[in-house]
Order: structure tokens, then C-alpha cells, then sequence
């Protein structure tokens, strides 16, 4: 989603996977990977996107 907003724009002022991408960073290490299992915060931000 974030590469095609990036690649294609948005209508709004602000990319609407601000807030999965902000979860999705703070998750990742600087291989690539998963820091840890997905935890509350990133299951709320899914959910909030999911009510767009």
C-alpha cells in the first residue's frame, strides 16, 4: 500500500498509511526483518485503517 501511494499519490495532504507506516518502522530491524511478533499497537492501526 505504502509503495503505491508513494508511486501514484493520494488525494488527501498526508499518505493515508501514515500510521501503519510509522507501526511498520518501529517493528522492523535494519535487516529487513521483524523485531518481535505484531503487538496491540499494529492490530489498531490495521483496524483503523480498515474503517477508512
Amino acid at each position: 500500500m505504502a509503495s503505491y501511494v508513494r508511486k501514484n499519490g493520494s488525494v488527501g495532504s498526508t499518505p493515508p498509511t501514515g500510521q501503519l507506516e510509522i507501526e511498520v518502522d518501529r517493528l522492523a530491524d535494519d535487516d529487513g526483518g521483524i523485531t518481535g511478533p505484531p503487538d496491540r499497537r499494529l492490530a489498531d492501526r490495521l483496524r483503523e485503517f480498515a474503517n477508512r
